[in-house]
């Protein structure tokens, strides 16, 4: 009988850098070109990081995933847009 391992823990799966109120109002004006909601909650962003998901190239996704930590980077997203990534936090788009 093989004894248990607890540290066989499933790979957690790559999470999103923090996103900004400002990133967010952005992202809907210029990416969705869609008017900004009135309110900002959880569903909010997680439509956002779906949308960024299905918009973005794996190169650019794992442009993302590389350079989150540094203290700021110009990430493309969308072939047309870019993303201004600083300390693990979206900051705005182009």
């Amino acid at each position: 009988m093989a004894a248990l391992n607890e540290n066989n823990k499933p790979e957690k799966k790559w999470d999103f850098p923090y996103m900004s109120k400002h990133f967010v109002k952005r992202y809907f004006e210029r990416v969705l070109s869609k008017p900004v909601p009135k309110k900002l909650h959880k569903g909010i962003y997680n439509n956002i990081k779906k949308d960024m998901e299905a918009r973005m190239m794996d190169r650019e996704k794992l442009i993302l995933k590389l350079f989150a930590n540094t203290s700021k980077v110009v990430v493309p997203i969308a072939r047309f847009n870019q993303m201004v990534v600083k300390k693990n936090t979206l900051i705005t788009v182009y």
